[in-house]
């Protein structure tokens, strides 16, 4: 049995607060997935559920079964194929939605096995210094969840951001959504580094999972105002570069995971309910 360890707070009644508790992290389930996808990064579950996948290097996107790693089919954004270092991937409607490090946002409709398909494309108010690669859409809030790595903005400096991109405005809002302390992180969590990657929305707590992958491998459960509700740092074994992370249909947590050396794999975490009385 692989090494786990559950960081939270301190009181029984924070511990229940984290829907990460909800999860066995010591009994993964783990398929590898196609050498194409070497260095995979962003996530989502789609409607079918199974998932959308990119590769950082190339607009190709991966139709992946999660439970086998089977690739079901793929397809390629632009007439000869968009090339740049792309991140974060999510669904709206029949939209998908990807992102560069750069902010480089791109949208499109799924293609058929082998297709090439057309795209929009929009430049959004960030640097090359804030290194997005998180990206989810709200559907409560009716917009984008984007998330830098490192940089929030020279006011944040001991903070992690989460921006918001409204389809009302169709724009950034300039003020991060919410902002997640380093400090608090260090100080409850003994979490000492902290380097989103990857972001999500839990449908049961309706809170927000934030996995990191430089150091310290965790994931992180935040509400709207930023406060820390939990952390849960990943076994290095199974986990060697964590980058993407969706929730399936039955709500287990599914985390993407580069090859670094070996095969790029898929690790499910499966939900399990405590009840009230536990």
């Amino acid at each position: 049995m692989f090494l786990i360890l559950i960081f939270s707070c301190s009181s029984n009644a924070s511990k229940r607060k984290s829907v990460l508790n909800t999860y066995d992290f010591s009994k993964p389930s783990q398929v590898k997935i196609t050498q194409s996808l070497n260095e995979i990064s962003g996530i989502t579950v789609t409607k079918d559920n199974n998932i959308f996948a990119v590769n950082d290097e190339i607009g190709t996107i991966f139709k992946i079964n999660p439970l086998t790693g089977n690739l079901i089919k793929t397809f390629s954004v632009g007439k000869w194929t968009i090339e740049g270092d792309f991140e974060g991937i999510t669904i709206f409607n029949e939209m998908i939605f990807l992102i560069s490090s750069e902010g480089k946002l791109y949208n499109f409709k799924e293609g058929k096995h082998k297709s090439l398909v057309d795209y929009n494309v929009k430049q959004l108010p960030f640097s090359s210094r804030f290194d997005i690669e998180g990206l989810y859409y709200d559907e409560e809030l009716n917009g984008l969840l984007i998330t830098p790595k490192d940089y929030s903005g020279k006011e944040f400096k001991d903070e992690r951001a989460v921006y918001f991109y409204s389809f009302e405005d169709e724009k950034v809002n300039s003020i991060p959504l919410f902002r997640i302390s380093l400090k608090k992180l260090k100080k409850d969590f003994g979490i000492k580094s902290f380097y989103p990657s990857g972001i999500t929305k839990h449908p049961v707590s309706n809170n927000y999972l934030i996995i990191s992958a430089k150091n310290d491998n965790v994931i992180v459960e935040v509400d709207l105002s930023g406060n820390i509700l939990g952390a849960q740092k990943l076994s290095e074994k199974i986990h060697r570069q964590p980058e993407g992370i969706t929730i399936l249909k039955d709500n287990s947590i599914l985390i993407s995971d580069e090859a670094a050396g070996k095969k790029p794999t898929l690790t499910r975490y499966i939900f399990k309910p405590i009840s009230d009385d536990e």
